[in-house]
């Protein structure tokens, strides 16, 4: 493994990082909205079903006074919940490891294999999904109270690049969770400013 000091592309500002991005995007925009809709897309169709099966948006729309009826609603709700978190769970860190390692193959060849890049997020399956639901709860335990939110925050920063860690370099989960918190370091507020960005653009669309 590399060293966290190593960098191997350069530092770049945001300018810069904003036209790597745009170009990375702009040349190779079919292939990775192919990597990104083919689970998301299935996720979406499941939750629908789901919704559609249960009848939970339906029971919510109609008001009523019938406790039975509410009940009713209630389960519907919480089992769509259930359902739609387990797919969640499943697919959603496949689809974003594959397109990490998409992005990967453009930097390292400057090409986008579709199947390689499924490929090399599947063989990685297992971590990306127990990574992804040690991440969550972490997140999740500290925002339940209004003092956690900030550290919250905080380790939200610290981990953006698990996933990377997992599926470019082969980390196991302990080690990527060390290793992103290792690059985030002394870049804290670059990496949170970043994000921060990037949340504004994805508002704006």
């Amino acid at each position: 493994m590399e060293d966290g000091s190593q960098d191997t592309f350069g530092r770049r500002d945001v300018r810069e990082l904003l036209e790597d991005t745009y170009a990375i995007y702009g040349k190779n925009f079919l292939v990775l909205l192919a990597i990104t809709a083919t689970l998301y897309a299935l996720y979406s169709g499941i939750a629908i079903v789901a919704d559609l099966g249960l009848g939970y948006s339906a029971g919510m729309a109609t008001p009523t006074y019938d406790i039975a009826a509410a009940i009713s609603t209630i389960s519907a709700g919480l089992a769509y919940i259930w359902i739609v978190m387990l797919a969640s769970t499943i697919l959603i860190p496949v689809a974003d490891g594959a397109l990490i390692c998409g992005t990967a193959q453009y930097a390292m060849s400057g090409k986008i294999a579709y199947g390689r890049a499924y490929k090399q997020a599947l063989r990685r399956y297992g971590t990306l999904v127990l990574t992804t639901l040690l991440q969550g709860l972490a997140l999740l335990l500290l925002t339940i109270t209004v003092i956690g939110i900030p550290a919250a925050i905080y380790f939200a920063v610290r981990w953006a690049f698990v996933y990377q860690a997992v599926v470019i370099e082969g980390y196991g989960v302990a080690e990527a969770f060390s290793r992103s918190s290792a690059l985030v370091k002394t870049n804290w507020w670059r990496v949170f400013g970043l994000m921060l960005l990037w949340v504004v653009i994805l508002v704006a669309l």
